[in-house]
């Protein structure tokens, strides 16, 4: 959940690396980013505000971003959304089965820039650099990083979810822990 998104290079910067930090996370299903949502961390609550006035971009400006400066496949944007009557964009960055994901060119030169290589990861609620073994990890074999299970209650679970993105594999077999 974010309270908004400005349109300085800095935050699209900012944007990028939550993005790309999502596409690098394991997990089941989709990730959104929901905007127009107040968190007081104090209290661990987050309360629906709306974004204000006209200042969210674009669904066609974040769009450009995303194909101007990431290989990230089938973002969804949905910037003129409402819930309750209020403006409430939404990003929604589906599970990507190729990685990892970095910018193809330095995004926001200087103070805050994002560069090739730059590998973002979620840990916790936090976007931020890989760690350098989950970097190597992530480079080494994406397959093995993405799909080892950690998201999946059980090996079944795990074979269910792969039998779903690979409808045409005639065999999947489990061979236990390797």
């Amino acid at each position: 959940f974010k309270l908004e998104l400005g349109t300085k290079n800095r935050d699209y910067a900012k944007l990028l690396k939550h993005l790309l930090a999502f596409a690098n996370t394991p997990r089941r299903a989709a990730a959104y980013l929901i905007f127009g949502v107040n968190e007081d961390k104090d209290k661990n609550l987050f309360q629906h505000v709306g974004v204000g006035g006209k200042s969210f971009p674009t669904k066609e400006t974040i769009e450009q971003l995303i194909h101007e400066y990431t290989r990230l496949q089938n973002i969804f944007v949905d910037s003129g959304f409402l819930l309750d009557g209020k403006s409430t964009p939404y990003i929604v960055i589906p599970m990507q089965y190729e990685g990892p994901h970095t910018v193809v060119r330095v995004m926001n030169p200087g103070a805050g820039a994002i560069n090739p290589g730059d590998i973002f990861c979620r840990y916790g609620s936090r976007s931020v650099r890989a760690t350098p073994r989950d970097a190597s990890r992530m480079g080494a074999s994406w397959d093995t990083w993405f799909l080892d299970g950690r998201y999946e209650e059980n090996s079944t679970a795990l074979l269910n979810s792969l039998k779903s993105r690979f409808p045409t594999h005639i065999q999947l077999q489990d061979i236990g822990s390797c």
